[in-house]
């Protein structure tokens, strides 16, 4: 886990497996909207009130909110990335560079639920010194 600070300015605010993007390491401040997929920095397990302080998940396994669209398709071995939608995580499918940098990959066994477009993934995001 890592210790975070929310940034008050979100549009969207953090749920259980909504994914974190770092909006200013240096203060360990992160926020759900989409203003860099690349700086993935975990998934909340729960929410926070905008400017407060909490952990997110950067390793092991971690129910992920993904887009609607991809949900039905995910399959093990597929790369979780962030989404251009605020808060929530898109797939590559295996076998096919992922376009951004990774939350984590899709493992088996295949846990998913449709209805709720979560999915199980094993997080495997670098920790903050």
């Amino acid at each position: 886990y890592q210790l975070f600070s929310t940034d008050s300015t979100m549009t969207v605010p953090p749920f259980k497996g909504a994914v974190a993007l770092w909006s200013d390491r240096s203060q360990y401040k992160v926020t759900t909207n989409v203003t860099n997929r690349n700086e993935v920095a975990g998934v909340f397990q729960g929410a926070v009130d905008k400017g407060n302080y909490g952990f997110i998940q950067i390793k092991g396994p971690a129910t992920v909110k993904v887009i609607d669209a991809s949900v039905a398709a995910t399959a093990v071995g597929d790369a979780i990335i962030a989404s251009t939608t605020n808060a929530k995580a898109d797939r590559v499918a295996a076998g096919t560079a992922p376009t951004h940098v990774v939350l984590g990959w899709v493992v088996n066994p295949l846990t998913k639920n449709a209805a709720a477009a979560e999915v199980v993934v094993d997080i495997d995001v670098p920790e903050l010194p």
